[in-house]
């Protein structure tokens, strides 16, 4: 019973206060804590990103570790920090696959594709959290459509809605590789190995 129990409580919280006003209770104080951990997570990334030195310098490394390098910054250090802090929230990502979309049951696939809606989303968003965030709504919004497109309105299968986050993340995707990379704001050093013997 205790996983069961600790299941139901990660899944809706109730904010004292928020959560009982009218409608704008249910629609902004009801969800689990790692929706608001993950909104956190994207507002201090912005934070840290674009009104700190270390971010900035964090953001140097991406675009020209060498050039990084050179200005004194130490890229090997701040790729490890990196690495592991993203780590350490791809695994929140998980906790909330096992925990909320699968009851506590860690399966196989559980993911189910997201990680690529993931991609695609940080694509969309130029690398910018704060359009990630307002893209994440709208993915997570056409996840959950299938629950409030009345029939009466419009009928279609389940599997029609379950695809549409996947066809947008294509769609998002194909028009993202007829654009130039220098609109798209893409990290020049990103997926590539820095060694600073060949600078």
């Amino acid at each position: 019973k205790l996983p069961e129990t600790i299941t139901a409580q990660m899944r809706n919280i109730n904010i004292p206060g928020l959560s009982d006003i009218p409608v704008l209770g249910d629609l902004l104080f009801s969800y689990s804590p790692f929706v608001y951990l993950g909104i956190l997570l994207a507002v201090l990334a912005g934070l840290f990103f674009k009104k700190t030195k270390m971010g900035l310098n964090v953001q140097a490394i991406g675009h020209n570790p060498a050039a990084a390098d050179a200005a004194g910054i130490n890229v090997v250090r701040w790729k490890y920090i990196m690495i592991l802090i993203g780590g350490g929230i791809c695994g929140i990502g998980g906790a909330y696959c096992a925990m909320i979309i699968n009851s506590g049951v860690w399966i196989s696939n559980n993911v189910g594709g997201l990680g690529w809606i993931a991609v695609a989303l940080v694509i969309f968003a130029k690398w910018n959290p704060w359009i990630a965030i307002g893209g994440s709504f709208v993915f997570g919004a056409l996840r959950v459509l299938k629950y409030y497109m009345p029939p009466s309105i419009i009928s279609l299968p389940t599997a029609f809605y379950d695809m549409l986050p996947f066809l947008m993340t294509a769609i998002i995707l194909v028009i993202s590789s007829m654009r130039k990379k220098r609109d798209l704001n893409i990290p020049g050093s990103l997926g590539v190995n820095y060694f600073r013997e060949e600078r």
